[in-house]
């Protein structure tokens, strides 16, 4: 598997603006190219957009229910075993 993704060097360490879908301790190849010094102005305006795409593949995701009979409201009866 392939991707290029965004990410922000800081104090030695390659931050993803975006959350990536690997395992832990997944041996993987970087080739870095640097773009430009990320200001801490840039780097939150960097973390918005990150943000936002995140959030427009959301919404790609289709909107079902599991129709298991069980709603939010009734949360602690499905952790706890009777209503509170």
């Amino acid at each position: 598997m392939s991707q290029q993704i965004d990410a922000i060097y800081d104090n030695g360490v390659l931050k993803p603006l975006v959350p990536l879908s690997l395992p832990d301790k997944a041996l993987v190849k970087l080739t870095v190219e640097a773009q430009s010094i990320v200001e801490p102005t840039d780097k939150l305006a960097a973390q918005k957009e990150a943000l936002r795409k995140l959030w427009q593949e959301l919404d790609k995701l289709p909107q079902t229910r599991n129709n298991d009979g069980w709603s939010v409201r009734q949360h602690d009866e499905l952790l706890y075993g009777g209503k509170k």
